[in-house]
This record gives structure tokens, sequence and C-alpha cells, in this order.
């Protein structure tokens, strides 16, 4: 396709996106509405704070991508410290605990308590624990008293599965409900030393802007249930064998608390323009219809997100535009193939952290290497064909002049 063909594609896009919903007002719309609903929630509800992210906040989904609501519920009588310092007298405290042999993106969490003659707060092991503990702590090798995350989980579970919430039921992280993930969390008001990954390391300097960084800074972590990390069953098609991945004891995934940088995300996203965002919208769809059918949801869109967030920091504010949103498309496509190639694919605001890793095989991560390789070089001729929000029947009557 020569350039200017790809251009007058990029305008027809352009216009469809419009159509379908992706454009200034409906993304505003659609932000004003959550955030009002949040202010609403949380005057109702008793002792739990609640924040929606993920695309119905951000405006980032359309009416046919059927898009859930990602909910995020902090309990305010809990709270996380970096430092023993941070602690408040008024709520159940826990150090964060990073060690070398924690989970990519998680900690540990070991309850503090005051000591009532020395006026100071202490971190509780074995000896301190004079009474005994049920359920809710497990006490590792070196004998620190840690928060049982499954167990923090399972209670708001158990909570969730009453006659008023049918079909509650664990995804990752989360307990779903209907169309509502809700993921339960305690909040940390310092950001760990990995969480600094986004203001530490070498970046072009464009994006994101001075302003956004300094928010950002200020930004929570919020830590919850690291999901499940079962065995991994699989078989290499180079040696020809069936192969089990062992992962973790339970005693070990229970004292794991995952970080979540939603947040962060959020006022990243916020801060994108509506060209950026037809940009993603487009990625999403593209893995919904064309890379699913592939890998199951095993890619998620928060990869997509990721490899837009990493496209937009490295290329010029100027390339952003209606009549460039194929080739910026491609471009996010080109960063995701090189993350699909080394097999690696980095967090944007957490260092060390794969999140390829326990999700796809090389294998799958080759045959959705060639499988977006195809649709670059086609310079995505497959949205034509896209029945999602009639996007293909939408462009074909743009090129007819309809």
């Amino acid at each position: 396709m020569d350039v200017e063909c790809v251009k007058q594609f990029s305008v027809e896009l352009s216009q469809v996106m419009d159509d379908i919903g992706v454009n200034e007002e409906m993304k505003s719309l659609r932000r004003h509405v959550s955030l009002l609903m949040d202010r609403f929630e949380n005057i109702r509800w008793d002792g739990n704070k609640q924040i929606t992210f993920g695309s119905q906040s951000e405006g980032s989904t359309t009416d046919e991508m059927m898009s859930d609501t990602d909910k995020l519920v902090y309990i305010e009588n809990h709270l996380a410290c970096e430092h023993l310092s941070d602690c408040q007298d008024s709520k159940t405290n826990y150090i964060v605990l990073r060690e070398p042999m924690s989970l990519p993106q998680c900690c540990c969490l070991q309850l503090v308590r005051r000591c009532k003659r020395c006026d100071t707060f202490f971190p509780m092991n074995l000896i301190s624990a004079t009474g005994s503990t049920d359920d809710r702590f497990i006490f590792d090798i070196k004998g620190r008293m840690l928060f049982n995350s499954t167990f923090f989980f399972n209670t708001h579970l158990k909570h969730m599965d009453n006659p008023s919430f049918l079909r509650v039921r664990q995804h990752g992280p989360a307990c779903t409900c209907y169309h509502q993930d809700f993921i339960y969390t305690i909040q940390c008001l310092t950001l760990p030393d990995n969480c600094r990954y986004l203001f530490k390391r070498p970046r072009p300097g464009h994006w994101p802007s001075h302003e956004t960084l300094l928010k950002a800074e200020q930004c929570c972590v919020y830590l919850g249930h690291p999901g499940v990390q079962g065995h991994r069953f699989g078989y290499d098609d180079e040696r020809r064998v069936s192969f089990i991945q062992v992962q973790y004891e339970n005693k070990y995934i229970d004292s794991q608390f995952r970080m979540s940088t939603n947040m962060i995300e959020r006022l990243l996203m916020f801060d994108l323009s509506i060209v950026q965002m037809k940009a993603y919208v487009i990625t999403k769809m593209i893995r919904k219809v064309c890379l699913q059918p592939l890998v199951d949801e095993r890619l998620s869109t928060f990869h997509m997100k990721t490899s837009l967030l990493f496209t937009i920091e490295q290329f010029p504010e100027d390339i952003w535009r209606d009549d460039n949103l194929v080739q910026c498309v491609i471009y996010c496509l080109n960063t995701l193939k090189r993350f699909l190639k080394r097999g690696y694919c980095p967090h944007y605001t957490i260092s060390s952290v794969n999140l390829f890793a326990g999700k796809l095989t090389k294998n799958e991560l080759q045959i959705l290497n060639e499988q977006v390789t195809q649709m670059v070089t086609s310079s995505l001729i497959c949205l034509r064909k896209l029945r999602m929000d009639s996007v293909g029947c939408r462009l074909s009557a743009s090129s007819l002049g309809v």
C-alpha cells in the first residue's frame, strides 16, 4: 500500500473511530461517569474505598468490545508502610518486605504493633507473638509474622458470595461478579523502590511530561492477592517432550502480596491524546479478534497497553495525527513484536517484571509474532474485514463515499 493510500486509510479509520464512540466527548463522559460513581460508592460504603480503573474509566472501549468494569477496593483500617515511622495509631499496620526470592512484582507484609511501654512500633515475630495466631498470619523461616494474602482474598470472596451477588468467582487476583472485577487491596502511601522504575530509567524525555511525573510520584501503591500461581503443563515442539513447570508451595504463595500501580497507570492513560487513544482501541480490537483465538486470554489488553505506553515514549508527539493513525498502530504492533521476539515484556512502571512469564510458551510467542508480522506487512488490511462495531462495513462505506 503506497503512502497516499495509507494516509487515506488513516483518515477513514479515524472517522470510523469517532463514529463508534472513540472521541473526545465520549472519552470525557466515560471518565466523568466513572469518577462520579466512585464518589457515590465511597459515600455509601463503610470502611472501604473504591477506585474504578481500566477501560471504562479511561474511555478506551466501545459498545461491542463488552469491556468489564475493573474496581480496586482498599480497606481503610489497614495500611502498608515502607518505614516504621509511617505507621498510624488508628490502623492495623504492616511493614513492606522485599526479598531476593520474592515473586516478581510481589512483597510480604509483616504485622506491626505498638509497644505501650516505649511508645514505638515494632515488627511482630515468633517471640513477640505471645498469643495463639489464626489463619490470618503465617510465620516464615525467619520467624516473621506475615499477613496471609489468600486468607485476605477468601474473606472478601465469601463476603461477596451471598444471595444478592450471584455467580461470584475468582478471576486471577480479582473477585468477579457479572461484568465487574473487584480487586481487594491494602494501601501503601509511598512508592517502593521497584515501583520507581518509571522515574529512574532512561527515557527520551518528551512523555510523560514533568508535571505528570510529579503527580505520579505522589500516587499510592495497592497490595493484593497475587492470583493463581499453579503448576503449568506444556509441550515442547522442538524437543518433542511434555513438561510440567512446578511453581511454588502454598505457604510461599500465601505470604506474597502483588504490587499494583493502578493510579499511576490511570494518570498516564488520562494524559493520552485522542489519536493515541484511538490507536490503543484499535490494538485492543486486533487482540480480541485476531490474536485471542490463538492463545485465548493469555495475551491480555494489559500487554497491548504496555506496548502503547512504550511506543508513545519512544516516538515524537507530532506523529500522532488522524492522517497517520494506521502508521501509529503499526508502531505499537512493532513494539509488541519486539517483546514477543525477545520473550520479554517489561512492566512500564515496575522494574524486573516480565509480563509474559507464566502466560505464553515459546511456541505461542512465535505464533503471535508471525501473526503480528503479517498484519504489519499488510498495513492492517485485516481491519477492513473487522466485524466488531461494524468497523469493516463502516470503512467500506467510507471508501465508497456513503
